[in-house]
C-alpha cells in the first residue's frame, strides 16, 4: 500500500508539472527563453533531489527531518497546530498518515515553488526582457534559492505565499485571497506577516491609486493585525510569558546568550557589529577576500555572491543612465521594494550566522530581482 500511494503521488506531481511546463512554453516567445524555462525547471528539481538523496549526510539542516519525524510520532492531529515549526508538523502529519516518502515531499515542495517561479516570470513580462538586462533573469538561477525552496520547510511555502501575495496586489484583486496568504504567512512566520502588513501600509499611504477613505480602512485593518500579530508573535512564538519590559530584556539576553553558543563555524557577533554591518552580511557575504572560508559550502556561495554582486552593480548603471520615480513605478513593483527593504532590515537585526542569512535571503531576493527588472524596465513594463 506504501509503494501504490507514493507512486499516485509521484505520478500526480509529475503529470501536474509537466503540463505547467508545457502550458508556460507555449505562452513564451522563442526557442531562447524556452530553453532558459527548461534549464530553469531542471536545476531547480536537480538541487531538490540532491538534497532529499543527501539529507541525512547534512548533519546542518534539520528542519525536514524534524517536521517529517514528529508527524509520524504523532498520535493525534489537532494538539500539533500553532506557529512556526508547529505548524509545519500539522500541514505534514497527513502526509505522513498516508505513508508519503520524505523524498516525495521534497519533490512536492520543489513543485510549489517552481510554480512560484513561473507566476513571477508571467508577471514579469520575459518578452520585454532583452539582452541587456538578461544578467539579472540569471539571478534566479543562483543556486542557493533552489536549495532552500527545494525541500519539505518553510521557505517553499512562504515564497509560493509571498508571491501570491504580490500578484494579487498586482492584479488590483484585494479580496479573500490577500487575506488567505496573509493568513498562513502568520502562522508559519509571523514576523514576516508583521513586515508584510507593515509594507502594505506604507504602499498604500503614498498609492495615488486608493481614496482617503479606502486609505484610512486599509490603516485600520492593517493596524489592527499588526497589533494582534506583535502580541501573538511575543507571546506564542517568542514564548515570552508576559508583554513587560523585563520580559522582553530577559528574552533578549537569552537570545543573544544563544546566539554566542549555537551559531555554527560562521558565526556573527551582534554585540560587535552594527545593523548595517549585519545587512551587508545578508545580502553579500561571504565574499573571495573579505572572509576566510571554513568548508566547499561557503566557496560555492561566494561564487554565486559574486554574481550577485555584479547584478548589483548592473542595475545602479541602469538606474544612473535612467533614473525613476518611485511613484512611476507600477503598485507591485512598489510593494516588492518596500516588502524587500522592511525583510532586510529586519533579518539584519538580528542575523548571528551566515548560513543562517542565507536561507534568510529566500524570503527577500526574488522579490528584490523583481524590483531590479521592473525598475529598469518600468517604460517598456506596462501594469
Amino acid at each position: 500500500m506504501e509503494i501504490v500511494s507514493n507512486f499516485i503521488f509521484i505520478l500526480v506531481i509529475l503529470m501536474y508539472n509537466v503540463r505547467l511546463v508545457f502550458v508556460t512554453l507555449k505562452e513564451l516567445p522563442n526557442n531562447y527563453y524556452k530553453l532558459g524555462l527548461v534549464s530553469f525547471g531542471i536545476l531547480h528539481f536537480s538541487i531538490s533531489l540532491f538534497f532529499a538523496y543527501f539529507l541525512y549526510d547534512m548533519s546542518f539542516i534539520n528542519d525536514p527531518k524534524d517536521f517529517y519525524e514528529i508527524a509520524s510520532k504523532s498520535d493525534g492531529w489537532l494538539h500539533l497546530f500553532g506557529f512556526g515549526h508547529e505548524f509545519m508538523y500539522f500541514i505534514t502529519y497527513p502526509f505522513v498518515k498516508l505513508k508519503i516518502h520524505i523524498t516525495v515531499l521534497f519533490l512536492l515542495y520543489a513543485s510549489i515553488s517552481f510554480k512560484a517561479f513561473l507566476i513571477l516570470f508571467n508577471m514579469l513580462k520575459l518578452e520585454v526582457i532583452k539582452n541587456n538586462n538578461a544578467i539579472l533573469f540569471l539571478l534566479f538561477f543562483i543556486p542557493s534559492l533552489h536549495f532552500w525552496t527545494g525541500f519539505l520547510g518553510k521557505e517553499a511555502l512562504l515564497f509560493w505565499l509571498m508571491v501570491i501575495l504580490l500578484q494579487n496586489i498586482k492584479q488590483r484583486n484585494y479580496d479573500w485571497r490577500i487575506l488567505t496568504s496573509l493568513l498562513f504567512i502568520f502562522f508559519i512566520r509571523p514576523h514576516v506577516f508583521i513586515v508584510l502588513i507593515g509594507a502594505i501600509i506604507i504602499v498604500a499611504l503614498f498609492s495615488t491609486e486608493f481614496s482617503k477613505k479606502y486609505k484610512m480602512q486599509i490603516i485600520l485593518f492593517t493596524f489592527l493585525a499588526i497589533v494582534i500579530g506583535v502580541a501573538v508573535f511575543i507571546l506564542y512564538y517568542l514564548k515570552i510569558d508576559n508583554l513587560n519590559l523585563e520580559s522582553i530584556e530577559n528574552y533578549r539576553e537569552s537570545f543573544l546568550s544563544f546566539s554566542k553558543t549555537d551559531s555554527g563555524a560562521s558565526a556573527i557577533s551582534i554585540e560587535n557589529t552594527t545593523i548595517l554591518t549585519r545587512i551587508f552580511y545578508l545580502i553579500f557575504m561571504p565574499l573571495p577576500f573579505l572572509y576566510q572560508f571554513t568548508n566547499n559550502f561557503q566557496l560555492l556561495l561566494s561564487i554565486e555572491n559574486v554574481y550577485l554582486v555584479l547584478g548589483v552593480v548592473v542595475v545602479l548603471f541602469f538606474w544612473i543612465k535612467t533614473p525613476f520615480r518611485y511613484r512611476n513605478l507600477s503598485i507591485d513593483t512598489q510593494f516588492a521594494l518596500v516588502a524587500s527593504l522592511l525583510l532586510i532590515i529586519l533579518f539584519g537585526a538580528y542575523l548571528y550566522n551566515l548560513g543562517l542569512g542565507n536561507r534568510m535571503r529566500v524570503m527577500f531576493l526574488p522579490f528584490l530581482f523583481y524590483f531590479f527588472i521592473k525598475s529598469i524596465n518600468f517604460n517598456r513594463i506596462q501594469n
